[in-house]
């Protein structure tokens, strides 16, 4: 099963950061685990080889509509059966 799991940020210091990252460990022990985060961020917090990583890449805060029809194409190209937000 292919699992995509979204965030903000995957920077160090964040609650949801360290929930997702805990949560993607379990998962990647049976299943096909990626992270996707919106924020280019250098302080990434560290993930196991197991779990792939993909960024946005976006710097600036506000709405751009570019992002959600990135995402929505990312989505699309790569067929998840799971995506959590």
């Amino acid at each position: 099963m292919k699992i995509l799991h979204f965030c903000e940020s995957i920077a160090r210091g964040g609650g949801i950061a360290s929930f997702v990252a805990n949560l993607t460990y379990e998962q990647a022990k049976t299943d096909s685990v990626s992270v996707c985060s919106i924020f280019q961020s250098n302080d990434n917090i560290e993930l196991s080889e197991d779990i792939v990583s993909y960024s946005m890449g976006k710097t600036k805060l506000g709405f751009s509509i570019k992002y959600p029809i990135r995402i929505l194409r990312f989505l699309r190209k790569n067929h998840y059966d799971i995506v959590h937000i």
